[in-house]
């Protein structure tokens, strides 16, 4: 399975169908995050991904990485976890 674009990937900021690495530690270290470009993106992605694979976790803030990573899980038929997530940048 091969998630859908959503934009153009690009530089940080911008939706990515590459998947970075996640935060070390935690049961979802294992999954291949997306980086998405807002938190309405993320339920969006998560909904459709919903539709057709396991719901692990709803969209939600992950403080134990930062006060701004919102982030979301699902997992197919394969056990193949994938993370959608929305890091912006800290504020100046």
């Amino acid at each position: 399975m091969r998630p859908g674009r959503e934009d153009s990937p690009g530089a940080t900021g911008t939706d990515s169908e590459t998947p970075r690495d996640a935060p070390a530690g935690g049961a979802d270290a294992a999954a291949s995050p997306f980086v998405l470009r807002s938190r309405a993106r993320v339920m969006r992605k998560t909904g459709r991904m919903a539709l057709v694979d396991h719901l692990v976790r709803e969209p939600k803030l992950y403080p134990r990485f930062n006060e701004r990573y919102y982030a979301s899980f699902v997992e197919d038929d394969n056990g193949i976890r994938l993370e959608f997530m929305h890091n912006p940048p800290r504020d100046s």
